[in-house]
């Protein structure tokens, strides 16, 4: 299924015929292994690849997100978005964009700083 994420179309049989087991016999695995069920499977997936995505590349859209992860309507997107990890798209694109600039902020500080300085003559 991660490979084809960005598939807005993508159901359980396409999954599957990919796996050349029946429908019924991939829904059985997913109750076997406690899961709600294939697309709350997939949602799940979505969400966490375009937290990474986003995480990745802050500079990246919310929509182009959406749509790599396999979302038509960029509203609908923010809307699981929010439900799943409790803010939404736009929210956590800043923060991760803030903690970019605070890394590169610290990595600054620390290129500048004197190493000799550190040490205390005995």
């Amino acid at each position: 299924m991660q490979q084809r994420l960005s598939e807005s179309d993508l159901t359980l049989c396409d999954i599957a015929a990919t796996l050349f087991v029946s429908p019924r016999q991939l829904q059985r695995a997913f109750a076997h292994m406690d899961s709600p069920g294939f697309r709350y499977e997939l949602t799940c997936l979505r969400i966490r690849e375009a937290a990474r995505l986003i995480h990745e590349n802050p500079k990246r859209s919310v929509a182009a997100t959406a749509k790599a992860v396999g979302y038509r309507q960029s509203s609908f997107f923010a809307k699981t978005f929010r439900e799943q990890l409790g803010k939404p798209p736009g929210l956590w694109r800043r923060q991760c964009r803030d903690n970019l600039r605070m890394r590169a902020a610290a990595e600054d500080d620390l290129s500048a700083l004197d190493v000799n300085a550190l040490y205390i003559s005995g």
